[in-house]
């Protein structure tokens, strides 16, 4: 089978290898389509060419192939841009001039969700000020990690946490020294919260994910593979069944086509709903929008992944 012509040429230098000593590098290569056919001095890749290849000279920059994210939340990356941003706090007093900033122009009911708090920033001994100034508002405040989150007592009461209810599997509800909650939430025990907290999708989730993509594209990651959520909760549309994010992000993916190629996971919980729709791990979606999505991928589409048996995705500089 002969080699395609290349339709395009860029001139490097070309980052082709990398190794714990140095880059290796080319002077420029060819690609034909979505793959690349040729690597080498810019005098042997034009010969590859097409009478009509387009040429890119990167000049005094450098080419790299696209980077592969193996674990991230498209959907909560987004979501975190519109809601309050704690990563700043570095101490006490830091993150409660930020909340009570973030409550001025909020109406009394309405939910408070903020992310990015570190531990050391969180003083157990001052939460009553957070609950203080939340009032009746319900505030979810979750950690940078996403393994621990500070609902207040109006949020707690809306997900049923009370001091009667024991710890979850997997999951610890922080009390005081007479049992009472505190607001801390560890692992399993957020998702009573997550499930009536109000979540963005669709249109008006959508500026903030291209921020997301925009931001992305900017560090060269050309492809990632979604995380998902740890259970089957707050879907919603034609894979409602499947969970939060995977269901998010099939709802956006007019976004996301043609500028990231995205490898979805699924919870360990849908694993029967995503068979009773046809999928199984490593399948392209057969109703994502029918662009180029990234890289590399046969039908341009959106893999599917469980979370205990991640897909291998193999980068290809475009």
């Amino acid at each position: 089978m002969s080699t395609p012509q290349a339709d395009r040429v860029i001139i490097g230098p070309i980052v082709v290898v990398a190794s714990p000593v140095a880059f290796q590098t080319a002077e420029a290569i060819g690609i034909a389509g979505e793959r690349v056919v040729a690597v080498g001095t810019i005098d042997e890749v034009t010969a590859y060419a097409g009478p009509h290849a387009r040429r890119t000279d990167a000049r005094d920059g450098v080419v790299v192939p696209g980077i592969h994210d193996f674990h991230l939340h498209l959907a909560a990356m987004a979501r975190t841009r519109l809601g309050v941003t704690l990563d700043a706090a570095d101490t006490f007093d830091d993150l409660f001039a930020t909340v009570r900033a973030a409550l001025r122009p909020s109406r009394a009911d309405a939910w408070i969700i903020g992310r990015g708090w570190r531990e050391a920033a969180l003083d157990p001994a001052r939460l009553a000020e957070l609950e203080d100034v939340a009032g009746e508002r319900p505030m979810a405040l979750t950690s940078h990690d996403g393994h621990s989150m500070w609902a207040s007592a109006a949020a707690r009461r809306g997900a049923g946490i009370t001091a009667t209810v024991p710890d979850p599997d997997g999951g610890r509800i922080e009390r005081d020294a007479h049992g009472q909650p505190t607001g801390l939430l560890r692992e399993a025990a957020l998702a009573g919260v997550e499930a009536v907290k109000p979540r963005l999708r669709g249109p008006e989730l959508a500026p903030a994910l291209r921020e997301v993509l925009a931001e992305l594209s900017g560090w060269g990651i050309t492809s990632v593979t979604d995380a998902g959520d740890a259970g089957d909760h707050g879907g919603h549309g034609r894979y409602a069944s499947l969970g939060d994010s995977f269901s998010t992000l099939h709802g956006l993916a007019v976004e996301i086509r043609g500028r990231l190629r995205v490898t979805l996971n699924l919870p360990v919980d849908a694993l029967d709903a995503a068979g009773d729709h046809g999928l199984h791990s490593g399948d392209e979606l057969p109703d994502w929008p029918p662009r180029r999505l990234g890289q590399g991928v046969r039908r341009r589409g959106a893999r599917v992944a469980h979370r205990r048996a991640l897909r291998a995705v193999q980068l290809r500089r475009r």
